[in-house]
This record gives C-alpha cells, structure tokens and sequence, in this order.
C-alpha cells in the first residue's frame, strides 16, 4: 500500500521516481525492501523487480498479478483453467507462508485468502491484484497483504442501488462489506444473482473477518480514506481503546 501511495503521488506531481536518488542507510531494512521489490514497485530503480525474488515457505516477494491474462495464458497453453482456478492457486501458494505446515490450518487460509483475491475481479473493476507475504520466525507471526487499485469498495457497493439507500458515506461501505449479505450481487430481498460455482457474494469478507477474530489474528480493511481493524478484543480492553479519525475497530 505504501509503494501505491508512492508511486500514485510522483504520478500526480509528474515525478520519475527512476531519477530520484534515495539515500539510506545500508542496513538490513534496506536490503530487505529492495529483494521483496517495494522500491521498484513505488516506481525507484533500486532492488529487484516485483515477483523477481525466488520466494520460499517463509515469504512471497511483492508481486505483481493480472488474474484475467493469467487467465489467457491457460487458455492459450491448452490449460482448461479458469479464473477461479487460477485464483486458487494463488491463494493455495500464499497460504503455505501463513500455515508453516499446519495441513488442516492451510485449507482454512486458502478458503480466506482465495475470497481475498476473487473480491478483485468480482467486485474492485479490475483483474490486477498486487500480493505479498512474511512468516517471521523470530516470533511466529505471519502476514499476509492483497492490494487492489480498483474503483474502492464504496463506489462498489454503490453500484447496487439498493445499497444507495443506507450506505451514503466510505466508512459506511467498510462496514457493511464485512456484515453478511452485502455486496454488489446481492439484494436482501431477491437473494443471489451471481451465477459463479462459489457463489457467495457478501460473504467472503464477513467469513475473512470471523475467522480472523476467532483465530486471534487481525484483519486489516482499507478503501479510500479509511480503515478497519477486526480483531477480537478482551471485554476488559475494550475501554482502553480511544478511536481515531479513519480507523475503527470492530
């Protein structure tokens, strides 16, 4: 998300990143930004490129993906995969970094992460999904971070005239994208409309979300200018916690 901030300000002020010099210092942070490619996925010439990194159990570099000409390139191989094939198998090789060879715990994390990704097409007006992931050994902590730089979730939502009616500001839209029922295919009073083999529009978030706060994880939801942090938190918490401006906590 930062490098898209990067990049979307030198576009708007006509900056070439590529001419900018950085300076540094040349410690481990820096040397770790550049295999996992950030600086050149903000648009600066140092590191690797996006995805050039080998990857492994304990990461995935941050790559660039365009499901629908994924999509194509099976098709032109002679592969009979679809989209929804080719976004599991995403989903199925970042799950791996999260699971560290927990079996039943990957199958979970695929569900998640593949309802993540299949949001993108479905729903951001775009098939280009940017994708990253860490599992820290030091403290056995694994992150997992899907960008989309589509159309956001309120102008989604808001394509559905019947969500015009409630949801009239961004922070509406983060919250009911993650209650369930609620997305651009459904309406309350007809039901489904998408013909998909998963189809389960408006609740692949509300499950992300759950699971997450049962799992004692977090899940970090951000459209626009705002942003919402799902994760369960101990009843005798809960008055220590002071909400700022664009950030909730659900």
């Amino acid at each position: 998300m930062t490098a898209a901030a990067i990049r979307h300000f030198c576009t708007e002020r006509s900056l070439d990143p590529r001419r900018i010099q950085l300076v540094y210092n040349d410690d481990k942070n820096y040397q770790y930004a550049c295999h996992m490619g950030f600086f050149q996925a903000a648009g600066f010439a140092q590191g690797k490129a996006p995805g050039e990194a080998s990857g492994s159990t304990s990461y995935i570099p941050l790559t660039k993906i365009d499901i629908a000409e994924l999509t194509h390139n099976a098709f032109e191989k002679g592969d009979l995969a679809d989209q929804g094939d080719i976004i599991e198998l995403e989903a199925k090789r970042l799950s791996r970094v999260l699971s560290q060879g927990e079996v039943e715990f990957e199958k979970l994390l695929q569900y998640l992460l593949r309802e993540a990704i299949r949001n993108i097409p479905e729903h951001a007006g775009t098939s280009e999904a940017w994708l990253c992931g860490q599992y820290w050994h030091n403290c056995n902590l694994a992150e997992i971070a899907i960008l989309d730089e589509g159309i956001g979730i309120y102008n989604s939502l808001s394509r559905n005239r019947v969500h015009r009616n409630y949801i009239t500001t961004n922070e509406d839209a983060l919250r009911w994208a993650l209650k369930p029922g609620v997305s651009t295919a459904f309406h309350p009073a007809r039901g489904q409309r998408s013909q998909e083999p998963w189809a389960n529009s408006g609740y692949g978030l509300y499950m992300i979300s759950e699971i997450c706060k049962a799992t004692d994880g977090w899940f970090t939801f951000v459209s626009g200018d705002d942003c919402m942090v799902c994760i369960r938190i101990p009843p005798a918490c809960i008055k220590h916690i002071t909400a700022e401006r664009h950030l909730a906590f659900v």
